[in-house]
Order: C-alpha cells, then sequence, then structure tokens
C-alpha cells in the first residue's frame, strides 16, 4: 500500500494519466470526466507485517488523496478550455487480494480492505474477492484469463456505478446472532437466495466460517441457508461465552484452489451472470466478501 500513496511514483503516475486525458479530451473539443479508480490489489503487505488497522487508514486516506488531486489537476485544464469543472468525487472500485505471505497474514490484510469499504461505504466499493481464480504456476499471480474474467467483474460494478447511477451491487454482511447454540448471519445480496456454492468454489472447512470467544473456537456442526434465503445458519457445538466473533474467508484454503496461501468460502448469490472467454462458459455470480463480525447474543427463548 505504500507504493501507492500520496507522493509515490505510482501515484504521480495515476494523477498525470488523468491530467493527459483531460488535455487531450480538451484538444478535441470534448470534456472529461474521471468518476471512478479501478484498484487490483496485490499481496505485498500480507508480507510486509502491515498491520489491520495501517491499511485500512491507508486505503481510505489513498480515495481521499486521489479523489481530490485529480480534481486539481484536470479542472483547470477544462475550466481554461472553456468547460465545466468536474465537482463529484472520484469513486474507488476494488478487489480483495488473492494471496498472501501466510495464511494468517493474508487474513488481516483482506479484512483490511473490508474495514476500509466499511469506513467510507460512499465512495469505496467492494467488486468482490479473487480467492476463486486460476493462477500460473508460480502460485501467486492469476492466469490471463482469470484476469479477464476479474475484468468484467469490473465492468460490471463500473457500469452501475457510471452509467446506471447505483451503488455497485455486491453480497456484504449485515448482522450476526445466536439464540442458544444457532448462528445466523445475515446480509444483503443482489438476488437471494445465497447458495453455498461448493460446486462451483470447491469444499471448504466449515464452509469458510470460524466462531470465536473468550474461551476458544467453537466447532460447527452444520451449515444452511434460511427459508428467507438471506441468512446462513449454522449450528454450533455449544453457546457462545464473551466477545464472540465470526470470521469467513480469512482461515481455509478451497479444494480446488491452486493459489499457494489463500482462504475463502462458497457463498454466492443467485445472480446468473456469465462471461465466455475462448468458447469456454464461465458462470459470475456475486461473491460474499472475507469479513468478521462481532456476534450479538440474543437470550434464548422460553
Amino acid at each position: 500500500m505504500s507504493q501507492l500513496q500520496k507522493g509515490a511514483s505510482w501515484y504521480n503516475n495515476l494523477i498525470d494519466h488523468a491530467k493527459e486525458a483531460a488535455a487531450r479530451a480538451v484538444a478535441a473539443g470534448k470534456s472529461y470526466r474521471c468518476l471512478a479508480v479501478p484498484l487490483r490489489l496485490g499481496v505485498n503487505d500480507a508480507g510486509a507485517g502491515t498491520t489491520r488497522a495501517a491499511y485500512a487508514a491507508a486505503m481510505v486516506q489513498l480515495q481521499a488523496d486521489i479523489s481530490a488531486d485529480i480534481l486539481a489537476g484536470i479542472n483547470p485544464i477544462l475550466t481554461a478550455g472553456g468547460f465545466s469543472a468536474q465537482t463529484a468525487p472520484v469513486h474507488m472500485l476494488f478487489n480483495q487480494s488473492g494471496s498472501g505471505a501466510t495464511i494468517a497474514a493474508y487474513g488481516e490484510i483482506v479484512l483490511a480492505q473490508y474495514d476500509a469499504c466499511n469506513a467510507n461505504p460512499a465512495r469505496i466499493h467492494f467488486v468482490g474477492p479473487t480467492h476463486h481464480l486460476q493462477t500460473t504456476a508460480d502460485t501467486l499471480h492469476e492466469t490471463n484469463v482469470s484476469q479477464l474474467r476479474m475484468g468484467r467483474r469490473y465492468g460490471r460494478a463500473g457500469k452501475q456505478l457510471l452509467v446506471d447511477g447505483n451503488k455497485p451491487d455486491c453480497i456484504w454482511p449485515i448482522s450476526a446472532f445466536t439464540r442458544g447454540a444457532t448462528l445466523r448471519v445475515k446480509f444483503r445480496a443482489p438476488k437471494f437466495p445465497l447458495i453455498l456454492n461448493t460446486a462451483l468454489l470447491g469444499t471448504f472447512t466449515d464452509m469458510g466460517f470460524k466462531v470465536t470467544d473468550d474461551t476458544g473456537t467453537l466447532a460447527l456442526t452444520s451449515f444452511a441457508i434460511s427459508t428467507s434465503g438471506d441468512e446462513v445458519v449454522i449450528t454450533l457445538d455449544r453457546t457462545v461465552t464473551t466477545n464472540p466473533v465470526v470470521r469467513y474467508g480469512c482461515d481455509y484454503k478451497s479444494s480446488i484452489s491452486t493459489f499457494g496461501t489463500s482462504a475463502g468460502g462458497p457463498i454466492t448469490d443467485s445472480t446468473r451472470n456469465t462471461t465466455t472467454i475462448s468458447g469456454v462458459t464461465y458462470s459470475e455470480p456475486h461473491l460474499a466478501p472475507q469479513f468478521d463480525m462481532k456476534i450479538i447474543a440474543l437470550q434464548a427463548q422460553a
């Protein structure tokens, strides 16, 4: 993340690209707007010891700096050419990283990315995880087909934001609560019901979930989608004690993943989008983010 921060060479290149685009548009007699920046997030921080809090804060600041500096760079060019200045902010579209130095370090970084989106959901938009994509032989970098598939996910999100004027669709966790030994994790999603989609994403230990409290890690004994389609219902081996937390997608690797050190889970929605590359058709539903959340323990019903 430090290589992307304000003042770094990659950051300066981004601002220069926006200014050059504005200049070329004006020279052609056209106005220009930069309304979103797609950010493909990699894995270096998972090996650099970057903390979750530091990464999340840096990501939030990066969006704010990009928006301010792009507007400061392009608006003088636009107004000098007789066009109105851009007042709308520059949004950020992002993916959660695909791998890390270790699964534990990887989990901290994808959770930091989740935190950043929660900190500024009006400007930072989740496109999807990448744990489901295929890698080259190095088990770290995505294949060209995987990169194209992810690029089309960015295109879907960008169209919803820039053309439709809507917040891009995604699955997102809303709440987690227990009553007795039953945990219910509720989500919003573009199209219900949710699916524990092991046919598409492979099998995971405990469907990618991990539940802990001050006593330790709980055993998870069954998983189901609620009849309403918007909850994952998990049976625990006991009631939770103090400080219960549910994690998803941070601890267990898919049976079909080719990433070396990755984790994920099988939750998708029922969106039936597909993409075809070189004659092969891929299913592209929305995938749940990797996240953690405090559990609210409700009193058992009499």
